[in-house]
């Protein structure tokens, strides 16, 4: 179900019109949450009746996972905060940093995102993980201060900052190197930084 729904995501993306298209998405995105809450409220049982288990941290994170993957951005939110908040400082929070990261963005708060993620090893993340990172918080302009705080742009352009230089650090494109050293100067200006702008430019 999993697969056929980002599947079908991908073809909406392309053709957000199409009718037929969002109509099975939305079918399948029924399904899966369907699918994807029942298992996790089986988990949720289990933690409530075994909530002195060591175990309980791990099977939070699966849970978080679960609801994340079954395109449920609030409760895989308060699942993650709940694991950090009482159990900090456990091995299984450092595996579940990103999909905190992205729980917060899905739910648009953006500010918590980019606090997750400055707590990242964003220099030893896969190309991958790091390439989406910077889509996540690329910014070609100062949002209004109605939508971000001033001080969650800063944290935002500082996610962005340091993984554009982990980025062109390893790029042996040239052109890559280019995109990616831009990206960071226009977060440095946006920030008001305009001679470390200047040096990238």
């Amino acid at each position: 179900v999993k697969a056929e729904f980002d599947k079908l995501k991908y073809a909406l993306a392309r053709s957000p019109e199409d009718a037929a298209t969002k109509q099975n998405h939305k079918v399948i995105l029924e399904k899966l949450q369907k699918m994807g809450g029942k298992v996790a409220d089986r988990y949720n049982t289990w933690i409530q009746n075994n909530d002195k288990d060591r175990q309980v941290p791990n099977i939070l994170a699966k849970v978080g996972g679960l609801y994340q993957d079954a395109q449920m951005p609030r409760e895989a939110k308060a699942t993650f905060s709940r694991l950090v908040e009482d159990f900090p400082g456990h091995p299984v929070i450092a595996q579940t940093k990103l999909r905190i990261v992205l729980a917060n963005h899905q739910n648009k708060r953006i500010g918590d995102a980019a606090k997750a993620a400055l707590d990242l090893d964003i220099e030893n993340l896969p190309e991958g993980t790091q390439l989406y990172l910077v889509n996540l918080f690329l910014y070609s302009s100062v949002p209004d201060e109605r939508q971000l705080r001033q001080e969650e742009f800063k944290m935002a352009c500082q996610v962005l900052i340091r993984t554009c230089d982990a980025i062109t650090k390893k790029a042996k494109d040239a052109n890559q190197k280019h995109q990616y050293t831009f990206y960071a100067g226009r977060a440095h200006f946006l920030l008001g930084d305009k001679g470390k702008a200047g040096e990238l430019f």
